[in-house]
């Protein structure tokens, strides 16, 4: 004997399509969870960057400043005011030990972080960087729609649309096909053939419609909502974006000519015996300039990750 359902008007299709956005969402899904742990690898890597290369400046500044005492106080010995220089020289020595000496613990956190994110032990870390100019700002904005976010909820609203669909077709009644095939011993076999249909609740799927009809339109209002922060959001980190390149362009090519020229000579007056304070207040100048420098990449790299995620990119 057979019985079975005889689906009409498109309900497979429309089962079929509930299905197909079903899908995509756990695609996108996966898609999303992949990109938000690239950005957040990239992120803690310019971080450790930018700690590495600050431990490399103070360690350069602490050495010069440890051979520029010691030159100062050979030349200095009978001159009364050269403790006070001295001194002047070394609380600033110190104060770059002390900042060193936080670096390093950053840096051992960094690395641990670095280790959980790419599930493997990481204890060096080389990166090749480079300043390049960014994208024009319509580059991204016309891939913001890969954003896996907005997929997401475009897959979402296709699931919202099926499902409406599904409701609608429901008010149409499915034939159900009985055949069958008895054999009997004292009597002729005979095929037996029915045709029954299920019948609907017609007010249950009118109330079904209303409520998948409001679904749908939250899920639409819900994706154009999005779209609107997603793109106030990109303003906001392009500003970032461009901020810091500008930033790196005015040190590489302004501020530090300038005050390299002094550091060698002031380096110079110092091995001769000259004013150590001086020396010094220039040394913090330049380390202040080096540290602005290595922040403006590191923000740069760090902002064009998010960036790259907000447009779907791994």
């Amino acid at each position: 004997m057979f019985n079975g359902d005889w689906y009409y008007f498109g309900k497979r299709d429309a089962n079929s399509a509930k299905v197909m956005a079903q899908k995509e969402k756990l695609e996108v899904t996966l898609e999303g969870a992949k990109v938000k742990l690239i950005e957040a690898l990239k992120i803690t890597a310019y971080t450790l960057w930018q700690t590495e290369e600050e431990l490399k400046i103070r360690d350069a500044s602490i050495k010069l400043t440890e051979q520029n005492i010691q030159f100062y106080t050979s030349y200095t010995l009978t001159q009364s005011n050269a403790p006070i220089q001295i001194i002047s020289a070394e609380l600033f020595l110190a104060d770059l030990k002390i900042k060193k000496n936080a670096l390093q613990n950053k840096r051992s956190g960094l690395y641990k972080k670095l280790s959980y994110l790419s599930a493997m032990e990481v204890d060096t870390l080389e990166i090749s960087i480079d300043m390049p100019m960014p994208h024009e700002r319509e580059h991204y904005k016309n891939v913001l729609v890969n954003n896996t976010t907005y997929k997401l909820k475009e897959a979402q609203t296709k699931e919202a649309n099926a499902e409406l669909h599904i409701k609608k077709l429901a008010a149409y009644v499915d034939p159900i096909i009985q055949l069958g095939y008895y054999r009997r011993e004292s009597f002729k076999d005979y095929v037996s053939l029915g045709v029954a249909f299920s019948l609907p609740i017609y007010g249950t799927q009118k109330y079904q419609q209303e409520v998948s009809k409001k679904e749908l339109l939250a899920s639409k209002s819900e994706i154009l909502e999005y779209k609107n922060l997603l793109d106030a959001e990109f303003e906001e980190k392009y500003t970032i974006l461009e901020s810091a390149y500008q930033t790196y362009f005015i040190l590489q090519n302004d501020s530090f000519k300038a005050l390299e020229h002094m550091f060698v000579l002031t380096n110079t007056s110092i091995q001769n015996g000259m004013d150590l304070v001086a020396y010094t207040e220039l040394l913090q100048k330049k380390l202040t300039l080096d540290a602005q420098n290595i922040e403006a990449i590191a923000l740069y790299y760090k902002t064009l990750a998010s960036v790259e995620a907000m447009i779907g990119e791994m």
